[in-house]
C-alpha cells in the first residue's frame, strides 16, 4: 500500500473518528435530558427502589443504545489500518492521550470527593436507596478511566500504540509513581483512624484518586518533556 493510500485512509478515520465524537456528545445530552425529565417527575415522591431503578435503567438504556448507533455509524471498515499505519499515528495519539491525562487530578478528584462526602452519609446515617445508587454510579464512572489509563481491554491495533517503547516506559514509571503514593499514604490513613476510625474510612477514596491520579500526571509530564527534548 502506498503512502497516498494510507494518508486517503487515515483521513476518512479522522473523519469517522470526529464524527462519533460529536455523535457520543449527542448522547450525553440525551442521557442528561432523560434523567433531568424523569426526575423532576420524581421531586416531592418518597425514595423507593422501584422508581430509582427506572431512573437509571432508562439513563442507561439510551446511553447504552446511543453508544451502539454512534459506534456503528462510524465504525472503521474491517482490516482499514494496518500496524504499520497505527505506528504511523502513534505520536499523535500518544500527545492525545497525555493531555488527557492532565484533567485526571480534575476527574477523578470531583468523583473522590463525592465518594468521601458519600461515606461519610453512610457512616452516620446508614446505607439509603440514593446511597447505593450513587456508590455505583461513581464506581463506574471510575472505572471508566482506568482502560485509557493502563491500556486494559484496547484491541489489537491500539495495544500497539500502549506497547511502544517510549510510551510503555513512561507508563511503567508513572505506575511506579502512583504505588509511591499510595505507600506514602497509608502512614495518614493509620494515624486517621488511631485517632477516629470514621476519619481513615472517609479518606479512602481520596487515597485511591491519588494512587489514580499520579501515574497519569506523572505520564502526562514525562511525554511533554519528550517532546520538548525532540
Amino acid at each position: 500500500m502506498s503512502d497516498a493510500d494510507e494518508e486517503r485512509i487515515l483521513a476518512d478515520l479522522r473523519r469517522r473518528a470526529k464524527q462519533r465524537e460529536w455523535l457520543i456528545l449527542l448522547v450525553g445530552v440525551a442521557m442528561l435530558a432523560t434523567f433531568l425529565g424523569l426526575s423532576l417527575r420524581m421531586i416531592g415522591q418518597p425514595l423507593r427502589w422501584q422508581p430509582i431503578a427506572l431512573l437509571f435503567g432508562a439513563v442507561a438504556l439510551v446511553g447504552a443504545v446511543g453508544m451502539t448507533a454512534a459506534w456503528w455509524v462510524t465504525r472503521f471498515p474491517p482490516g482499514a489500518l494496518t500496524a504499520r499505519m497505527v505506528l504511523r499515528q502513534s505520536d499523535r495519539v500518544q500527545r492525545l492521550l497525555s493531555r488527557f491525562y492532565l484533567f485526571y487530578p480534575i476527574l477523578i478528584g470531583l468523583i473522590a470527593v463525592d465518594g468521601a462526602l458519600l461515606v461519610q452519609r453512610v457512616l452516620h446515617g446508614g446505607w439509603r436507596v440514593l446511597d447505593v445508587t450513587e456508590g455505583l454510579v461513581f464506581t463506574f464512572c471510575a472505572l471508566v478511566y482506568v482502560p485509557y489509563l493502563t491500556g486494559w481491554g484496547v484491541g489489537r491495533m491500539s495495544r500497539l500504540i500502549y506497547d511502544e517503547e517510549l510510551f510503555r516506559s513512561f507508563r511503567t514509571r508513572g505506575y511506579i509513581a502512583g504505588f509511591w503514593s499510595i505507600m506514602a499514604g497509608l502512614p495518614l490513613i493509620l494515624a486517621l483512624g488511631l485517632a477516629r476510625p470514621a476519619w481513615a474510612v472517609e479518606a479512602l477514596p481520596v487515597l485511591i484518586a491519588v494512587g489514580v491520579c499520579v501515574p497519569a500526571v506523572t505520564i502526562a509530564l514525562l511525554s511533554r518533556q519528550a517532546e520538548r527534548d525532540a
